[in-house]
């Protein structure tokens, strides 16, 4: 975790935590390559967030707000932007308008909406290498990736007939194999991810949040009560200390409750690198971890154990 006074700029110390751990992963051999973020840091200005992941060669997955799923013209004829990305213009209209499923959507619900996403991946500019090391990224159009079938370009007709056609007129410019850059301090660099928005690749990598957002549940809820008043001293040296104390409970009762693994008895605990295996019952869901078994008691059963006869 990284604390900062209140009130302070919440992108500079995100870049700090993602200094932090890249340096600690330097020990390791690791490099830090992307990092999956909260809207809250993405949609920060540019220059304050997105451009310095970018000057540290990291990219970001991230959501998108509603005031950033627009569509806008390219500067150049023939390419539109749709969720932060370059697209041909001649695609399907029914493509342009697409909206991720609320949080009341069911399973299959979502399913469809990620299938029409990746439908419309066919007509998106595809990135031509990795940036350079000013930070610009080159885009080339669908036609070079043999995405699509245009009818400006003959031999992409001769293509697999199951590939998308575009609504290119023939004769008539078009941008399918057109090359762009984007700068990394132009604005339409703020949006960039490796997966194309709302596609099962996106998904998969941005669904990486849900791990973070499990354990600020235990540690607001399920476990802990971190909230207004937790700590009642002054200072951030004070309170960075005190949190502390309340992240290791946090985590010694995770582990006692999902793993029966009670740090504080260190006559029991397995050999380091074993593999622990979760417990049959979920974990809990009320206010407090579960209460340590009594004496004699089966681990994980709930049911007490017989003396043998």
């Amino acid at each position: 975790m990284e604390l900062t006074s209140a009130g302070s700029n919440k992108a500079a110390a995100g870049l700090a935590l993602i200094d932090r751990v890249s340096t600690y992963l330097k020990t390791r051999g690791d490099v830090l390559t992307s990092v999956c973020v909260d809207r809250g840091y993405s949609m920060a200005a540019h220059e304050n967030w997105a451009q310095h992941l970018i000057e540290r060669g990291t990219s970001q997955h991230h959501d998108l707000g509603a005031s950033e799923k627009r569509l806008e013209p390219a500067d150049r004829p023939g390419i539109i932007f749709l969720d932060g990305h370059p697209f041909v213009a001649n695609m399907p209209k029914r493509l342009r308008e697409l909206r991720r499923p609320g949080l009341n959507a069911t399973s299959e619900e979502k399913a469809e909406q990620a299938r029409n996403y990746n439908e419309r991946w066919a007509y998106a500019f595809s990135t031509n290498g990795p940036p350079t090391r000013n930070g610009a990224q080159r885009y080339r159009g669908p036609v070079h990736g043999k995405k699509v079938r245009c009818p400006n370009h003959p031999e992409s007709m001769r293509w697999d007939p199951r590939k998308p056609l575009t609504n290119c007129t023939p004769g008539q410019p078009c941008a399918c194999a057109a090359t762009l850059t984007v700068k990394a301090d132009g604005k339409r660099a703020r949006h960039r991810q490796p997966e194309l928005y709302g596609t099962e690749k996106w998904l998969k990598r941005y669904g990486a949040r849900n791990l973070i957002e499990s354990f600020n549940a235990s540690l607001k809820n399920h476990h802990m009560r971190l909230q207004r008043h937790s700590t009642r001293v002054f200072g951030l040296s004070k309170n960075t200390i005190l949190l502390g104390f309340i992240l290791a409970a946090t985590n010694m009762a995770i582990l006692l409750s999902r793993y029966d693994y009670d740090p504080a008895r260190p006559e029991t605990l397995p050999a380091p690198g074993t593999q622990l295996e979760p417990l049959a019952q979920r974990a809990p869901t009320g206010s407090n971890a579960r209460h340590p078994k009594s004496p004699g008691q089966v681990p994980g059963s709930g049911v007490a154990e017989r003396a043998p006869s």
